[in-house]
């Protein structure tokens, strides 16, 4: 049988959106309990590159800029899978664009090394707004 958390971590992976609703505002699921591997579900989220899913955990209080397996955030995954509309979600609600990962990789260095030239477009004109 399955806890509460590895629901949520599942429903977050397959992007049911109103099933992570229910689990965290109904049944009490730890939005900030890890895998066994240190990812949360918000990690998940992005990863999987769904958006509706990743603004509901946020709106829930999922940590922006929560670190998992090697140092990486969540601006780091969207980088590394190519999420543009992820990405621009996390800028939005102020996600770190300097972070980085154990291997002191920032997520613009992520999107250039996986080629998501849309990814990286967006954080280069994110960095230079932010600098002008």
């Amino acid at each position: 049988m399955m806890t509460l958390e590895e629901e949520l971590r599942e429903a977050v992976w397959k992007g049911k959106r109103d099933k992570v609703q229910e689990l965290v505002s109904k049944r009490g699921a730890d939005l900030h309990s890890p895998d066994e591997f240190g990812r949360l579900p918000m990690h998940y989220a992005v990863m999987r590159g769904w958006l509706e899913v990743t603004k509901l955990l946020l709106d829930l209080g999922a940590r922006i800029n929560a670190t998992g397996p090697l140092g990486s955030q969540p601006l780091h995954y969207a980088a590394q899978y190519g999420h543009k509309a992820v990405a621009e979600l996390l800028l939005d609600r102020k996600a770190d664009l300097d972070a980085r990962d154990m291997h002191g990789n920032i997520p613009m260095i992520v999107a250039r090394g996986q080629s998501r030239r849309d990814v990286v477009d967006l954080l280069v004109c994110r960095a230079d707004r932010d600098m002008g």
